[in-house]
């Protein structure tokens, strides 16, 4: 950008998509914030999963920065993001029960050397946007009006959940013969017989109090193995690459574990 000067960038991360790149966002400031970036030829930009406020540092007078910061001294810049993910507080490590807003602002931050992670408070508001940012001049201007860009980032977890393969033994193995096998050492107890919510009778193999974060591209790491001989560990391999838990499956149980509230997906297979 030909004569201007980024004053601040936020980036925003959330590791359920490839490389905690956060996909998917629409970024742009309300509408008053938007009339006064006009008015002082201030310009914003969002590519990716980055937001930038640009200055024109050509035209500007030296105390121009300055200026600015004293007509919001305690006037934030207000800026909101929406997530197209509809399933958004499924994937994402937030409480269950929590319908509102995330809040940010640059009075809350956790800052380094570099940057500073904006921190996540949660409001019970019904916004027509996901997130609010507020950002305050005299937070993201560096001493006496310097033109250093402070750097700004948003973090979010992927949900994690236990897991629970709920098995339909429609062929009729024995059930002490079947197993749930993966390449690195995790094991699922089990199986203890359950009914469906159809009425089959099927086996249930649980991974415990061992979660699984969910994935924008999961990996399918574990098999459903029928033991031959396990003196010899020979098995046959009834299926390779079983289903990863669904976003539209997800469960409570208040009574695994020590936890008030244990998050499980249910994953069916029928063999």
């Amino acid at each position: 950008m030909g004569g201007y000067q980024a004053l601040f960038t936020i980036s925003f991360y959330h590791s359920f998509y490839t490389n905690d790149l956060w996909a998917g966002l629409t970024i742009e400031p309300d509408k008053e914030t938007q009339q006064f970036l006009s008015k002082y030829n201030m310009l914003w930009q969002v590519v990716n999963n980055e937001f930038t406020l640009y200055y024109h540092s050509v035209d500007s007078n030296p105390g121009f920065l300055e200026y600015v910061s004293s007509l919001r001294e305690d006037d934030p810049l207000v800026i909101h993001f929406s997530v197209s993910e509809s399933n958004f507080p499924i994937i994402t490590d937030v409480p269950l029960s929590w319908k509102g807003q995330l809040l940010y602002s640059t009075k809350n931050a956790k800052s380094d050397v570099e940057s500073s992670e904006l921190l996540t408070e949660f409001s019970s508001e019904c916004t027509v946007s996901t997130g609010k940012i507020c950002l305050y001049f005299k937070d993201f201007l560096q001493g006496n009006g310097t033109t250093k860009p402070k750097s700004y980032s948003i973090r979010m977890k992927a949900r994690a959940t236990m897991w629970r393969y709920i098995i339909v033994n429609r062929t009729g193995f024995p059930a002490n013969q079947l197993r749930i096998k993966s390449s690195d050492g995790i094991v699922f107890s089990g199986p203890t017989e359950v009914t469906t919510p159809s009425g089959e009778v099927a086996w249930q193999f649980s991974s415990g109090l061992k979660t699984f974060p969910f994935s924008e591209s999961p990996e399918k790491g574990f098999d459903l193995v029928q033991d031959m001989n396990v003196a010899r560990n020979q098995y046959n391999t009834l299926i390779k690459g079983l289903s990863t838990a669904s976003r539209t499956n997800l469960q409570v149980d208040q009574a695994e574990g020590n936890n008030s509230e244990s998050i499980y997906s249910a994953i069916y297979v029928y063999v």
